[in-house]
């Protein structure tokens, strides 16, 4: 991927600063969405999304400590409480409507670290941006695929059976 732009010094620290943020509004969103779900494979998802959320900070602050930056202090932004109040809000239709609105929220989040992939980077930073970029990838790939399968619009990409070998001198169990 080509890098879009060149940032240094207190620019870089900002953008990094902005991560930290959206990753913050993350967590708030996914403890909204985990309070509404039900359904025990999502509540165990978002709730290792939210993980990799946290992680993001910690990996985001050594990385601007390192570039003597100073790490902002996470606080609720007019852009986390919408993103929160939409959460909420929507979350209180269950599991479907929780996960809804965090494929809202993690496309917002995937459009923004999708940018910042494009900075040109220290080593480091490039490796935490990266992957942080691809566990985005991975949530918004997970909670779509969590969407389909509990609407029934999940498509089936393949047509064959498994072969099961039988052994046909083995002795017929009832159940």
């Amino acid at each position: 991927m080509q890098d879009d732009e060149v940032l240094h010094g207190s620019p870089l620290v900002h953008k990094l600063n902005e991560l930290i943020q959206l990753d913050y509004d993350a967590i708030v969103s996914y403890g909204h969405a985990i309070e509404h779900c039900d359904d025990g494979k999502v509540h165990r998802d978002l709730e290792w999304f939210r993980g990799d959320h946290y992680r993001h900070i910690q990996d985001l602050s050594k990385v601007i400590r390192m570039l003597d930056g100073e790490p902002i202090e996470i606080h609720r932004d007019l852009k986390g409480i919408l993103l929160e109040g939409l959460t909420t809000v929507r979350s209180l239709g269950g599991t479907l409507s929780a996960l809804r609105a965090m494929l809202t929220n993690e496309k917002l989040t995937n459009r923004v670290y999708r940018k910042a992939a494009r900075l040109a980077l220290a080593p480091i930073g490039r490796v935490v941006i990266d992957q942080n970029y691809e566990d985005e990838m991975r949530h918004l790939a997970v909670i779509q695929s969590h969407i389909e399968r509990l609407s029934g619009t999940a498509v089936v990409t393949g047509t064959t059976v498994p072969h099961v070998p039988v052994d046909h001198e083995a002795p017929l169990r009832r159940f």
